[in-house]
């Protein structure tokens, strides 16, 4: 038997070494990827409770900015508000022009104690007091009824909110002549109260006239 020369012997024991260390290093290698793969899957479940607490945590804060923000609360109140304030000015102008003679006209005022501030129960333009204006208007056969209006609603500001309204109404005198009207309003209302603090009457939009044919001529 042919004994080994001493360069085959040190190439021998390079060659086991070579397979040894390559061994260890995939049976390392696979180690590293299996820790790798968990690591990985570790993360990916921290990310999903770390998105599901901060949806937990935006659910609750939008919940509490709606409960205790005020900005908030009165966008939210807004509808409910105009709402209000739309029948509100729509109830008033019902009464105002829904007479069934010249008196009753005259005696509108008392209708509008709780609803009109002071200085709108005084105002000459809504409910006239002059001698020469009562006569034109006392013991006359005139009638007036509310048929409809739009109603335009302004922002709020300390609790009053302007508007303003395109008012029809109908009207007759002495059965002779009648009436449709329409009249453009603005005023403010108290959300307090919800009393009339201004009106005013600023323009016209439409008049048709027309004469009873039963009327004697």
């Amino acid at each position: 038997m042919n004994k080994l020369t001493f360069p085959e012997k040190i190439s021998i024991v390079v060659l086991v070494l070579s397979l040894a260390s390559g061994g260890y290093f995939l049976k390392e290698q696979g180690h590293i990827n299996e820790q790798t793969e968990k690591t990985q899957q570790e993360l990916q479940q921290a990310k999903a409770k770390l998105m599901d607490k901060k949806n937990q945590v935006a659910s609750k804060n939008k919940k509490a900015l709606f409960k205790d923000d005020p900005n908030i609360a009165i966008n939210q109140q807004d509808d409910k508000i105009t709402e209000t304030v739309i029948s509100n000015v729509q109830t008033m102008f019902k009464k105002f022009y829904t007479y069934k003679n010249g008196n009753d006209y005259l005696s509108r005022k008392d209708k509008f104690q709780s609803l009109f501030t002071p200085n709108l129960l005084n105002n000459e333009d809504l409910f006239p007091t002059k001698d020469y204006l009562v006569a034109q208007i006392k013991n006359h056969d005139i009638s007036g009824e509310y048929k409809e209006s739009e109603v335009q609603v302004g922002i709020k500001k300390d609790n009053t909110i302007p508007f303003s309204a395109n008012v029809t109404y109908h009207m007759t005198k002495d059965d002779k002549y009648e009436s449709t009207v329409t009249d453009v309003y603005t005023g403010n209302i108290n959300l307090n109260n919800n009393r009339f603090t201004s009106l005013s009457r600023i323009g016209r939009v439409s008049e048709k006239v027309e004469k009873n044919n039963n009327a004697d001529n």
